[in-house]
């Protein structure tokens, strides 16, 4: 999760892109859904992915239905699930298939590490730093 969004990154972000605020009356100081973005992607790709986001249901006519309900890291990729357009879908899909490749904790590239079980795109310093 992202560890430095404040308040007024959140109000920024929830402005310009709306469908970032949580469906549950929490105000902007508690969460919105670029929270849930590991810090990592989040630098890599996150406001591109928003942007695309944004682009993609402008474009199939669904910006004042569209909902997000959970985005999450699941077996070392980017995991979004929210209303599916044809652009939503290739835009998701393009951004999971970009995370598997991309650090989760710094933003670099990265390769699948695999231990204990659990699965994690992470470059070589961050694996040494919190895995060897």
């Amino acid at each position: 999760m992202l560890e430095n969004l404040t308040t007024l990154d959140r109000m920024a972000l929830v402005t310009k892109y709306p469908f970032l605020l949580l469906d549950n009356g929490l105000p902007y100081d508690d969460y919105c859904w670029a929270d849930f973005i590991p810090y990592g992607w989040w630098k890599a790709f996150g406001e591109k992915l928003c942007e695309d986001i944004a682009e993609a249901i402008e474009k199939d006519g669904i910006k004042a239905t569209f909902s997000i309900y959970e985005i999450k890291e699941k077996y070392g990729m980017l995991e979004i699930y929210c209303d599916f357009s044809d652009s939503v879908w290739d835009v998701v899909r393009k951004y999971e298939l970009l995370s598997k490749d991309t650090c989760i904790n710094c933003g670099k590239e990265a390769t699948v590490k695999k231990k204990n079980g659990w699965v994690v795109p992470l470059c070589d310093d961050c694996f040494k730093g919190a895995w060897e």
